[in-house]
Order: structure tokens, then C-alpha cells, then sequence
């Protein structure tokens, strides 16, 4: 047997893999046996029919199945014998095909592409950088807007008779006018349900004069905030294509209305969010609203600072890759042809996940005694903070803390993919923090409001 590699270009090379007919003489013996095992022939016991005849039956099938299985044993011992760090792992090069042929074996060679890993130093890692966190400090006017909110999730609808607020939902009958504001024969109408504040403020000045069994008349498409088709598909139940046939004033009846009543502040209320006797006045529950309100939004603080910290590691870092190897990788690996564009938009996007994966790995191993090793109470405790912020972002505060443990604890231990995923998450928070601790750190109060905005346009 004989193994060669040479460059093709830079990080991307050929291995050329050569196996003689005695490489592969005693695994196919053992193969074959394997397969004698369960043929039954007239004549024979179960288990004895002669290799001979065996291999004139099956020899090709286990030729193959041995030679597969020899390269992939071969070729990984060759890339970590010479400390080749490959991306991913070897690809069939060219379009040649190699006949194998049990009853004139012959040396085989087949012809292997790598891609390299480039080598690089890690940014970021001595200290001169400065990120900036912005902090929630939440005032007074804003707990209570944010207990408002949660006061009407918590609330009950209900029909009303009364002039109709930004926040009712309406039935409502519309009615396609012509040009004399009529309505047209053979037009269009359509019953639906809509939401106050999805309105235009124009539009919204009109129906926050109206009622119940009211009517306006308003062009449809300039009275919503939305593109022409999604208005006609959604709110008009026409097709898009039918546009053209469709005017644009209609007649607009309010045929329902309803609202939703907040809860009432009280001990019911309390209970409902906070779990039973857990708060058992207005003051506290606010002082345990605006706890629970800051320490999520800090937590996202702190997920938004990792993000920046993320963007930084890879605008710092300049790497060239194996482009013609990835693009091999890319089409052996993809269900269907891709268009040029396509393509080269899934280069991109591998070339920066290869690059951030880099990244991680490089850092937890330079610094693998700083990042130290994931246990799994370290896993477990992990998950269950991030299951608990996404139960808390949807103001889901009760969480039975031994059920949580428990479901959390059953995941990692019979979903291999949701365990992977956690290991993965955590080491690169991990990675993440590290970086922080390396450099400084400015952080800033802000109003939520600001908070909000940065985040809906980062």
C-alpha cells in the first residue's frame, strides 16, 4: 500500500491512495466468512459452504464493502500520522471510476482532494480591546406600562357597545364602492377581522370616532401600512393576480367589536403570574415585576455584548481557504444543483461559519485551562438557565423549579441532538466570556426604550 499527497493549491490537496491485492487479501477472507455465515446451499450445512464459492457468489459485494472500508481506515491515519488538519473530511477527486474486480485483482488507486485548515493568530487576546454593555435601569412609568401589558394578557374579552379604542379587535364588513359611492354591482365584499392599531394614523383617527354598527369609507390599500398584495390576499381574500379588477374605496361596517379588560391588580392577580402566595401586595409585586423585567432584560444585555464580542473576533481576522476545495464540498454535500448565485451564497456563508468555528476551537485550545471542560451540572445548569429566560421572555414567571430540573435533565440524556447542541452553545459562551474577561468591558444605563430600539436594529 502507498499513500501520497501533493498540493494542488495552497490548502488543497491531492492524496493518492494505492492498495495491492495483498492489502486487501485477508480483510476480504474475513469478510467473506462473515457473509458465510448465513448462506444456506443444497448440499452444504448453514456455515460451510467453501470460501471459494462464497467469493464467486458474494466477492464483489465484499470487495467493495472491504476496499470502503480500508481507505477511510488508511486515509484518517495518514491525515493525523502527518498532522494534516483537514476541513472536514477527504472528497473523491475527478470523475474517474475505479473497477474492482474480485476474480483479477489488481492495485487499486483512487484519488482523494483535502482542504486545509489556514493557520492563523488569535485577535482580540491581549487586552486592548473595549466593548460597551448597555444595562436596563428600568423607572417607575415604565414598570407600570410593562404591568399594563401584562395586566391585558391576563385580561378577559368581551364584546362592547363603546366607541372603539387602538386596542380592540373588530369584525367588520367590507364593501367595494364605485365611483359615486355606491356600492358596485357584482363588487367585491368580504367579512374579516382586523385589528384597530394595524391601521394608518389617518385612517385610526376615523375609526376611533365610530362604534359598533358604524361605517366609514376608506381606501383600503392606503389605510393599512402593508404592500398591495398582502392587503388583497389577507384582508380582501382576493388573489393577487386580480388586482387590476378591484377598486380602491370601500365601505367599511364595524359589525363587532372587542376588548380586552384588564386584570384587576389584586390578590388573584398576583397569583396568576407569581404563583400562589409568592407576592401579596401592589408594592411587592411590583418590586418582584421590576426584579424579574431587569434581570431579563440583562440577560440579553449579556447575550447581545457575547454577539459583539462574536462580530469582532471575526472582523478581526482576515483567513484565505481552500476555495475550489470548499466549492466541491459544497456540491457533494447539497440535494440539488445550485444556481451561480446560489452558490455563491452558500460559499460565503460556509466560509464564515468554517471561520468562526476556527475561532472557537483555536481559543479552547490555547486556553483550554481557562475555558476548562464542560460537566455535566455545568450542562445542566446551563440549559435550564436558557429554557427558564425563554419561558420568562413570554412573562411565564411560575416555573415548578424539581419539573424544570427534571424535564431539562431527561432532555440531555435522550435527545443526542438537543445535548450536542447545549454542549456546543455553552462552550461557546465559554469562549465568548473568556474574551470578555481579556479586555474591558464599559457599561451603560439606559432607558428601555433604548433598549429595545438598539436591539430591534441590531
Amino acid at each position: 500500500m502507498n499513500i501520497v499527497h501533493e498540493e494542488l493549491s495552497p490548502l488543497h490537496l491531492l492524496i493518492t491512495v494505492t492498495l495491492e491485492p495483498q492489502d486487501l487479501e485477508a480483510d476480504l477472507n474475513a469478510k467473506l466468512k462473515e457473509y458465510r455465515k448465513d448462506i444456506q446451499l443444497k448440499g452444504f450445512r448453514k456455515g460451510h459452504v467453501p470460501l471459494s464459492v462464497v467469493r464467486g457468489m458474494a466477492g464483489q459485494q465484499a470487495l467493495s464493502e472491504v476496499v470502503s472500508r480500508k481507505l477511510g481506515v488508511e486515509l484518517d491515519k495518514y491525515v493525523k500520522d502527518n498532522e494534516l488538519r483537514t476541513i472536514g473530511y477527504p472528497l473523491n477527486y475527478g470523475n474517474e471510476k475505479v473497477e474492482l474486480n474480485v476474480k483479477d485483482m489488481q492495485p487499486y488507486t483512487f484519488k482523494f482532494e483535502a482542504g486545509i485548515e489556514p493557520s492563523f493568530e488569535l485577535p482580540l487576546m491581549d487586552g486592548s480591546a473595549t466593548f460597551d454593555k448597555k444595562e436596563v435601569k428600568l423607572d417607575d412609568s415604565e414598570v407600570d406600562e410593562e404591568i399594563n401589558k401584562l395586566r391585558k394578557a391576563y385580561g378577559e374579552q368581551g364584546t362592547t357597545e363603546e366607541v372603539l379604542q387602538e386596542s380592540d379587535v373588530i369584525n367588520v364588513e367590507l364593501v367595494e364602492l364605485d365611483d359615486s359611492g355606491e356600492p358596485k354591482e357584482d363588487g367585491l365584499t368580504n367579512d374579516t377581522v382586523m385589528a384597530v392599531n394595524q391601521f394608518t394614523d389617518d385612517a385610526k383617527a376615523e375609526l376611533l370616532n365610530i362604534k359598533k354598527g358604524d361605517s366609514v369609507v376608506l381606501n383600503i390599500f392606503e389605510a393599512l401600512d402593508h404592500p398591495k398584495e398582502t392587503i388583497a390576499d389577507h384582508i380582501l381574500d382576493l388573489s393577487p393576480e386580480f388586482l387590476d379588477t378591484v377598486g380602491e374605496q370601500f365601505k367599511l361596517t364595524v359589525t363587532e367589536a372587542k376588548r380586552v379588560t384588564m386584570s384587576e391588580m389584586d390578590q388573584v392577580f398576583f397569583d396568576k403570574v407569581f404563583g400562589e402566595g409568592e407576592v401579596d401586595s401592589e408594592d411587592s409585586f411590583k418590586e418582584r415585576f421590576r426584579g424579574e423585567l431587569e434581570n431579563l432584560h440583562n440577560h440579553f444585555s449579556q447575550v447581545r455584548l457575547r454577539n459583539q464580542v462574536a462580530d469582532r473576533l471575526m472582523s478581526s481576522l482576515d483567513l484565505e481557504f481552500p476555495e475550489q476545495f470548499l466549492l466541491s464540498w459544497i456540491k457533494a454535500n447539497v440535494e440539488k444543483e445550485l444556481s451561480e448565485e446560489e452558490m455563491e451564497k452558500e460559499l460565503a456563508g460556509f466560509k464564515n461559519m468554517l471561520k468562526f468555528s476556527l475561532l472557537k476551537r483555536k481559543i479552547g485550545e490555547d486556553y483550554k485551562d481557562e475555558i476548562g471542560t464542560i460537566k455535566d451540572e455545568d450542562l445542566l445548569n446551563y440549559a435550564m438557565k436558557d429554557a427558564e429566560m425563554h419561558y420568562k421572555s413570554r412573562f411565564q414567571f411560575i416555573v415548578n423549579e424539581d419539573n424544570f430540573k427534571g424535564m431539562i435533565s431527561n432532555a440531555l440524556m435522550s435527545d443526542e441532538k438537543y445535548r450536542t447542541q447545549k454542549v456546543e452553545d455553552l462552550f461557546q459562551q465559554k469562549v465568548l466570556d473568556l474574551v470578555l474577561e481579556k479586555n474591558a468591558v464599559v457599561t451603560e444605563e439606559v432607558a428601555l426604550v433604548e433598549f429595545l430600539n438598539e436591539n430591534a436594529n441590531a
